[in-house]
Parts: structure tokens; sequence; C-alpha cells
């Protein structure tokens, strides 16, 4: 799905602004397009989380930066995917542990080097070959 032009240049724009993801995500789920994120302003952007640095590269993004991106998504085959978009992969379903929980033996762990199995003996009680 083809994001139109200031969608797609509001949505690198939050991209590059760096930072923490948690910010940015709140402000893609409190509005319709990255475009009206964007023309939001510095005051939704602190009051989702974001930082001051953040909040400045969002003001003045890097335009080699933006620019690169954007002639990026232009090549043929290249796709954006935001995070609310539909070709979005979806995480796999977490991992189920046993009702039991971990459990824990009766002997004590032991890490094994590679190459060094049951019943061999430590590099150092090793016997050098005489020369």
């Amino acid at each position: 799905m083809a994001l139109p032009t200031s969608d797609l240049r509001a949505l690198l724009t939050l991209l590059l602004a760096g930072g923490r993801s948690p910010p940015r995500h709140a402000l893609l789920d409190c509005f319709a397009s990255p475009a009206e994120l964007i023309a939001a302003g510095p005051e939704a952007w602190l009051a989702a989380g974001c930082d001051e640095l953040q909040v400045a590269r969002l003001q003045t993004p890097d335009a080699r930066a933006l620019d690169a991106a954007l002639q990026w998504c232009e090549q043929p085959g290249h796709h954006l995917i935001g995070l609310n978009d539909p070709d979005y992969p979806r995480p796999a379903a977490p991992h189920r542990q046993s009702a039991a929980g971990p459990v824990r033996g009766r002997r004590p762990e032991r890490a094994l080097a590679p190459g060094r199995g049951r019943g061999r003996q430590p590099l150092r009680h090793r016997r050098r070959p005489r020369p």
C-alpha cells in the first residue's frame, strides 16, 4: 500500500528523529496520519513523551538524510511499512511456559566449552605431548 508523499515524508521524519520508540508509537496511535502528527507540533510531541532532542529533530529534520531516504523509497521494489500498515508483520505467538514453571535440577550446572564433552578432562589437566 503506497503512502501519500506527505505521509511518507512525515513517517521518515519521525523515523529519523531517533530516540525512544514508545513516544513515537504513541504519536502514531494518536493521529490519523503521519502528516497530522508532524503538523501537531512540539506541544503534542512533548505530551507524548518525546525528549528535547526528538522534538528538535522533528521540527528540523536532517534534510540530507531525509532526501536520501525518500530516494531509496522511490526505487522499484522498495517499500516503507509503518507499524499500523496492514502489511506490517505481526509478532509470533508468545512463548508459553509450562504450568510448573522453570525447574531446578539436583546437580549443579556446568558449562561445557565446545569440543569438551562429558567425561573428558578439562584442558588444564591434559598432558602435553613430549617433543
